[in-house]
């Protein structure tokens, strides 16, 4: 008898996780693979970050001094605004690393040495999280402009 209880006891908590687990998985425990392309427009952070003030990001195509085709980034706070050149490599499913270069416009030259690599999770079609070292290995979330 004490077998049985115990059985059915187990069988409903069992069942009762089961249920619960589905119930709360709104996407049917999948990760959308995001293109990189998701991130071209316009992007802030929600609110200040610290001392940096609110962040902007740009994304878009555009040409080299060659006249190939380059990504850009236009990173911008109260405290910098720079344009990086951006060579990325996917590394899951909508998670790529960005190794930023200084981009100068006026000649198309970008710099030799990295100044940072950026990893961007893109969370949805409209929100992305950037962390990097220059951040300290911290990060920010961003929404669409």
């Amino acid at each position: 008898m004490k077998t049985k209880i115990f059985f059915y006891v187990f069988l409903a908590a069992v069942l009762f996780a089961f249920i619960s687990c589905n119930q709360n998985d709104d996407d049917g425990g999948e990760v959308i693979d995001y293109p990189f392309e998701t991130l071209y427009g316009s992007w802030t952070s929600p609110g200040k970050i610290g001392a940096m003030g609110v962040a902007h990001l740009t994304v878009y195509l555009s040409t080299d001094k060659s006249n190939e085709k380059i990504t850009l980034m236009d990173f911008k706070t109260d405290l910098i605004s720079q344009t990086y050149v951006c060579d990325v490599t996917k590394q899951s499913p909508a998670v790529y690393k960005v190794v930023w270069n200084t981009f100068d416009k006026t000649t198309k030259v970008k710099e030799s040495e990295p100044s940072d690599t950026v990893t961007v999770s893109i969370e949805s079609k409209n929100e992305i999280y950037l962390s990097s070292a220059m951040m300290g290995g911290k990060g920010m979330s961003m929404k669409r402009d």
